[in-house]
């Protein structure tokens, strides 16, 4: 007679479940992190003013000899031309996440039953927040997480090409499944509205849901979460920029200074040079030769790659090559430097940065404009929590918490004084291959 085994038993054996449950996205927000390493200013729903002097006090004197009459008009000094003055206004964008549980799984939370707590999944939910802060941190402040290329029988393909304007490499990455998203003209007329089926890094399969004007996303439409269209941070792509544009309230083509300079790459690789121009450009804006230190860079890990492969970003080692010339092998690249500090400047590494972009600034002309720290909202509860109405009015086994914060990111100058906004970029630079968000 043959055994017993856990064939003929298996509901008395217990299975192993590791008890760690790790998160398959990562969450990582090096850009906005270094923003909020700048200054802080705190405010309320009325916003920041910032003054500039736009223009010099002009009209001075000048004068040669008195000739033979020794006429006073020779002397006479000319009046100054009164300087002027403009301002900027930073507000505030109002950014709310909300995390929810039924009491029967916070019971069994409580009593060890599932691999999971609430404050863990709390912190899931702030990751998942910050990390979109992150991408508008980036962006330039529509909020667009995607701009379409096609859209045909339930496939939406997204830009993945470098263009010359921000936040168009990322194809379908950031869009995920169940989240509903708008779809927008770049003229801002809502097209229509889906969810994602079937998450994908060009494209993704997604259901419309027939709302706003009913028509199909097209061509250059603009994909963003419901309600976050132009109400979200402004970021990188906002904040140095070459476009004519309203820049805090001033518009760029009465003030010009405030476009910044950029080198357009046109599709070619990102070299030393290309930097070197950037770093250029910032010192020759504010006329200053101390401007070429204590920038900031920030960049995908791809094209830092690209650069370290020159042995670009070194403190005098060896960079992103090490030589063998003993063995011939004088242009092989084996290993990235470990210093994120090269040629005067702070490299931001992250992945989440368009890939066809250098942005190069002086963190100090830059703040996080802030009305109320990301914290839970206690008005009314001493802990946050607060119990679901119900059908019936009076309650329900399902509870609630909101998380919200009130901040915004700007441009005061502060550390170029006078200059202007003299902060750089290179746009349309070659995507690394195989090493986007989109390939890797």
């Amino acid at each position: 007679m043959a055994a017993t085994t856990y064939r003929d038993v298996p509901d008395i054996y217990r299975q192993n479940i590791k008890e760690v449950v790790k998160q398959v996205k990562e969450n990582r927000t090096y850009t906005m992190d270094s923003f909020k390493k700048s200054k802080k200013v705190m405010g309320g729903q009325n916003g920041y003013q910032i003054p500039f002097y736009v223009t010099r006090y002009s009209g001075h004197t000048a004068w040669g000899p008195r000739g033979v009459d020794g006429s006073v008009t020779n002397l006479s000094f000319r009046p100054g031309v009164p300087e002027k003055t403009a301002s900027m206004w930073v507000g505030q964008a109002y950014g709310e996440t909300t995390v929810e549980i039924d009491l029967p799984e916070w019971n069994d939370m409580q009593k060890r039953q599932v691999f999971d707590t609430y404050a863990r999944r709390k912190t899931r939910k702030i990751d998942s927040y910050l990390k979109h802060r992150n991408y508008y941190a980036i962006g330039d402040g529509s909020g667009a997480l995607a701009y379409v290329t096609s859209y045909a029988a339930g496939v939406l393909t997204c830009v993945t090409a470098a263009t010359t304007s921000p936040g168009r490499t990322k194809g379908a990455f950031r869009l995920e499944r169940n989240v509903l998203y708008d779809v927008f003209t770049t003229a801002g007329v809502w097209q229509d509205s889906f969810t994602v089926v079937t998450e994908g890094k060009a494209s993704c399969v997604i259901a419309l849901t027939g709302e706003g004007a009913n028509v199909d996303p097209a061509v250059t439409d603009v994909v963003v979460e419901r309600g976050h269209y132009n109400n979200v941070q402004r970021g990188l792509g906002y904040l140095i920029s070459d476009a004519s544009r309203d820049f805090q309230g001033l518009s760029t083509t009465t003030y010009p200074d405030f476009i910044n300079s950029v080198v357009d790459l046109n599709g070619s690789a990102l070299t030393p040079t290309t930097i070197h121009t950037l770093q250029g450009q910032v010192e020759i804006r504010g006329n200053d030769k101390e401007m070429r230190a204590g920038l900031v860079a920030h960049l995908t890990p791809g094209l830092y790659r690209t650069l370290a492969a020159f042995g670009y970003l070194t403190n005098g080692g060896a960079g992103g090559r090490v030589y063998n010339a003993e063995k011939g092998q004088a242009d092989t690249t084996y290993e990235l430097p470990t210093d994120f500090v090269a040629n005067g400047i702070r490299w931001v590494l992250d992945t989440d940065m368009d890939e066809d972009r250098v942005y190069l600034r002086r963190p100090q002309d830059f703040f996080e404009f802030v009305g109320m720290d990301l914290q839970t909202i206690r008005i009314g509860s001493s802990d946050g929590m607060r119990m679901q109405v119900g059908t019936n009015n009076v309650g329900s086994g399902a509870f609630y918490e909101n998380i919200a914060e009130q901040s915004n990111f700007g441009y005061d100058g502060d550390a170029t004084a006078s200059a202007p906004n003299c902060s750089a970029f290179v746009k349309r630079a070659a995507v690394a291959s195989g090493t986007s968000q989109v390939t890797a």
